[in-house]
């Protein structure tokens, strides 16, 4: 009797959370309103502009920028206002069903409680929120992020086939959202592969592996056949490659064409997106053949020379992020607490719509945001810990432990992959791996108490003390 008055208990106040998250974040939204004017260089712009041509087209499929935003725009009738409406309610939706999903994986009263409570913080972030008044893709990505986690839970322990399809469906949606989705969606794939290899999932499987490495291949092939590429190998080398001589040598030698004086070089050093591109015209009009043939070869998209560049300076490869000042911070929640610096003069709060309040208190969110770093870094150690001490204990259900384990490691490839790919406004990109990381952690401190708590009733990790005969060898 005890026991069912706790889980009706645990019942009612996970609908309060989910209310009350509901509420929150449509005030948060209201506080500000969608934004309806946006500054003349805006990616908005590019956005409206492709929502305005035929789906098929390729300069939908293929365009300035991934496809799933202008089709969310054109689907709102190309209407500002109501497109920040209705991914404010979508952001309500996924963020929800992703606390609900993650229930599955949770077993006693108070372990679902604090379950759905962690997820629905991090949906409460001040970085999640403001976006889902503003027109560009964030707000959407990482809303499709959590209805992307949340389908791999009910893929697990969803019984209908509907559950076993809905990772296809969000996965494309991630993976055309932004460029660097697609490569969790690529690990996602590896993980599903080797599943199916090792017989852990039946080997019918391993065609929901083939269609997320088409979906990885066709964000790849829409991104190198369009003028994203281009953009993103000129911000490099502004941003990075031309700032530093060895850097300058290393391309060279791999067939960069690069004769320009070291005046010349100097001009592009330190320079992204437009002004990147007015200081090559101008260097052509001036009749600098080097700058001309420099020009060509962006054009051309020569990426995989600078993959080349990667592959071979490991150090840089791996740690540049990380030398660079404050860029730890991307693997905190909080990437709009990296500085400004060349080509990353667009900080995330540039965006924060006039009048925007978080319903999160301000040291609450300091302290997620990783300030002070020493406080943040020790909760991680413990989290981590603990997990690992909990997932050791509970060995009936380890399997629950997948999918926060696969975030956080894939948290270090997503901040690579992300800083790698292009040198503007990296903190805007990089928005979603702190959210990753403080989801991951979430689901694991959860994941963690909840089998404490079970060893604690004395019960078997993984099987609440209702749970009947045989459910333990269904779930794990």
């Amino acid at each position: 009797m005890t026991e069912l008055l706790r889980t009706r208990a645990a019942t009612c106040v996970i609908a309060a959370l989910l209310l009350s998250y509901a509420l929150l974040t449509w005030q948060a939204f209201s506080s500000s309103g969608p934004q309806t004017v946006f500054p003349p260089a805006s990616d908005t712009i590019a956005y409206v502009n492709m929502a305005s041509l035929p789906v098929l087209s390729r300069g939908f499929l293929a365009g300035e920028r991934c496809f799933v935003y202008p089709l969310f725009l054109k689907m709102a009738g190309g209407d500002l206002a109501r497109a920040g409406s209705a991914q404010t309610l979508l952001a309500i939706a996924c963020w929800g069903f992703l606390a609900l999903s993650f229930l599955r994986l949770l077993a006693t009263p108070f372990g679902r409680v604090l379950g759905v409570g962690l997820v629905l913080l991090c949906a409460l972030r001040e970085e999640v929120l403001f976006w889902n008044g503003v027109s560009l893709s964030e707000s959407l990505s990482c809303s499709l992020f959590a209805l992307w986690a949340g389908s791999w839970v009910m893929f697990a322990r969803g019984r209908h086939w509907f559950w076993k399809l809905l990772p296809l469906l969000s996965s494309f949606l991630f993976a055309f959202v932004r460029d660097s989705n697609a490569f969790l969606v690529l690990g996602a794939a590896i993980v599903v592969a080797a599943a199916c290899a090792f017989r852990v999932v039946p080997a019918r499987y391993s065609l929901i592996a083939l269609a997320l490495l088409v979906f990885f291949s066709g964000s790849q092939a829409s991104r190198s056949s369009s003028f994203r590429s281009k953009y993103s190998l000129q911000n490099l080398m502004g941003g990075r490659i031309l700032t530093e001589q060895w850097r300058v040598d290393e391309l060279r030698s791999f067939g960069m064409p690069l004769t320009m004086s070291a005046d010349d070089i100097s001009h592009f050093a330190n320079r992204c997106g437009d002004e990147f591109g007015t200081i090559g015209n101008a260097l052509e009009m001036m009749g600098r053949p080097g700058a001309a043939e420099f020009g060509r070869w962006i054009d051309e998209r020569h990426y995989g020379v600078y993959v080349r560049f990667l592959l071979t300076n490991p150090d840089y490869l791996l740690l540049q992020p990380f030398r660079e000042e404050g860029a730890l911070k991307f693997l905190f929640p909080l990437a709009s607490w990296v500085p400004e610096k060349p080509c990353n003069n667009d900080p995330v709060r540039h965006a924060l719509p006039p009048g925007f309040r978080t319903p999160v208190p301000a040291p609450i969110n300091r302290v997620l945001g990783g300030d002070p770093p020493i406080w943040v870094l020790s909760l991680w150690g413990i989290t981590v810990a603990l997990s690992i001490a909990a997932f050791l204990a509970d060995r009936p259900r380890r399997g629950r432990w997948l999918l926060p384990g696969a975030l956080l490691a894939a948290a270090l490839p997503h901040l690579l992959v992300v800083w790698h790919g292009d040198a503007m406004d990296v903190p805007r990109h990089a928005l979603l791996v702190g959210i990753q990381v403080h989801l991951s952690l979430a689901m694991l401190a959860a994941l963690a108490i909840d089998t404490f708590g079970l060893l604690q009733a004395g019960g078997s990790p993984g099987v609440s003390s209702g749970a009947r005969p045989g459910a333990v060898a269904r779930d794990g």
